[in-house]
This record gives C-alpha cells, structure tokens and sequence, in this order.
C-alpha cells in the first residue's frame, strides 16, 4: 500500500527523519490541538509516528473545510508557507486524534538542510508542486466515489477513525452524499 500523500517517498524523507532523529523530540498532540493555526507562523517540522492532522480552513461562511492529511509517517508541518516563507499559515495544522511526532524547530531543519542536504528544499518544492496538480486534476477527471476509493487504497489508517464529516469536507461533497458513497 502507497501512502496517502504520494508525493512523500522514503527516499525524500531521510534528510528530515535524520535531522528529528538527530535534533528532534517526540511530542503529543492531544485531539483538537493545533500544530500551527490559520495566521500563525508554524514553528516545527516532523514526521508523525502516530495519528493523523487534518488541514483546515474557514470558509467565507464560517464553515471549517478540511483540505488534507497527514498520517503516520509523513510530514507535519506548514511547509509552504512557513517553512518556505518565514510567513503565517494558510490553514490550521489540527490533530485529528491523540498525535505523535516527532519534530524540531524549522530553523534547525533548515540548518540542517544547509549543512547536510541543500538540495532538499528544491526536491520538497517539486514533488509538492507535482502532488498539487494532480489533486487539482483529480477533482476535475475522477468522481468523489473515485478520489474516496483512491484515498482508502492509498492509506495505512483505517479510515473509519476519521469523523465522516471530515471526510466529505475534503471530498468537497455533503456527509449525505459521503454516506451514499461508503454504503456502496
């Protein structure tokens, strides 16, 4: 099985696994607990052992709209913007469920990444540019029944840990319409 965000290969993840190894703590976040929040700039990078963060945002009616994931073994952080820019995120970084990872400051990755691998940050930009367009044509060629299927093939975690409400707001389709999809 793939992972979720099939951009984050093994291979990319070794200079920031190494670097948390070597700089990192493993911290919990509880449920509910953001890592960055919408307008903040984020602090940390890490690798998730445990868990899952969902990436919200608010939309023009008030309404939180889940946007992404990140599950065991792969990134958390707000790496564009942040990371990138040194400016605040676009979205909240939230636990989903009670999360572990294993993380350091972003000043010390990027440190790190000068030191020991300075051809991470165009690595990491590329394969993000590359996953962004193929979830901008997803949502145009493939149905939400299709991009569902893709996200339960694509996944370690069993998706039935994440509220359906979650799920349909990433899907961008009604809980109704989610519920529909799962029943068949």
């Amino acid at each position: 099985m793939t992972r979720f965000n099939t951009f984050i290969q093994p291979s990319e993840l070794r200079s920031l696994l190494n670097c948390c190894t070597e700089h990192g703590q493993l911290v919990t976040y509880p449920k509910g607990t953001p890592m960055v929040e919408e307008g903040y700039i984020c602090k940390y990078i890490g690798i998730i052992r445990s868990g899952y963060f969902k990436y919200v945002t608010i939309n023009t009616r008030g309404e939180e709209c889940v946007t992404g994931f990140t599950f065991a073994g792969e990134v958390a952080s707000d790496f564009i913007q942040s990371f990138l820019f040194n400016s605040p995120a676009k979205t909240s970084v939230i636990a989903g469920c009670d999360t572990q990872v294993l993380q350091v400051s972003i000043a010390e990755a990027r440190q790190y990444f000068e030191k020991h691998d300075s051809d991470f940050i165009n690595r990491s930009c590329k394969v993000l540019l590359l996953e962004a367009y193929r979830r901008y044509l997803d949502s145009y060629q493939k149905t939400p029944a299709e991009r569902y299927n893709e996200l339960r093939n694509r996944t370690r975690m069993d998706l039935d840990l994440i509220p359906h409400k979650e799920l349909a707001s990433f899907l961008n389709i009604s809980r109704r319409q989610f519920q529909r999809i799962r029943d068949n």
